[in-house]
């Protein structure tokens, strides 16, 4: 059994060498793709009671000079609808295509050719239809799919630390803790 192991931890490595990419080169591969195994391009958590975020009804109201000039943005509560829109317009789907035989769809955030999508998880407080916690945004359902509960005593931790009221102040979205990090994700085939 260790031999075994020990065999296919060298076969693994010896493939990463081979084939991941280089300074002076990109990364070596077959040749080819191999249509018939793909990796799903979104990540699921099985097991969990996603919390479905609303989508927009409309466009916001705020122009594009609001990207830059932070002053025209209107205050905006920290809510389940403005988590919702914030996803959707920065990591969520912006349109699906298809040809016969394939459909796709294309992210607001577009990696890779959507082989190594971005991933982003939130620490939130408790709202309204929303237990404080650690969650996975699922751009495909455009949910919440939580990861963790952040119990009372830990979130008031938070908030000390933070000197704030639990909250961070922005002043585009509002207050709320939002730390969201972008995971890019990588796949890896095996011969």
């Amino acid at each position: 059994m260790k031999t075994e192991i020990g065999s296919a931890v060298t076969e693994t490595l010896l493939y990463h060498e081979q084939t991941k990419h280089h300074f002076h080169r990109y990364a070596k591969s077959v040749g080819f793709l191999d249509w018939a195994n793909q990796p799903n391009p979104f990540r699921f958590y099985e097991g969990v009671t996603a919390v479905k975020l609303p989508l927009l009804q409309k466009d916001p109201a705020s122009g594009h000079l609001a990207l830059y000039e932070r002053n025209r943005n209107a205050f905006q509560e920290f809510t389940r609808e403005t988590i919702g829109a914030f996803l959707e317009l920065s990591l969520g789907l912006s349109a699906w295509k298809s040809i016969p035989g394939s459909t796709w769809a294309l992210r607001m955030n577009p990696s890779s050719g959507n082989l190594h999508p971005t991933e982003a998880h939130l620490i939130l407080p408790a709202l309204p239809g929303v237990t404080a916690g650690v969650f996975h945004y699922n751009s495909f359902l455009h949910a919440l799919e939580p990861r963790a509960e952040v119990p009372e005593t830990l979130w008031q931790q938070i908030k000390e630390h933070l000197h704030t009221d639990g909250h961070v102040q922005q002043r585009s979205l509002g207050s709320g803790l939002l730390p969201c990090r972008p995971r890019f994700c990588g796949v890896i085939y095996l011969p």
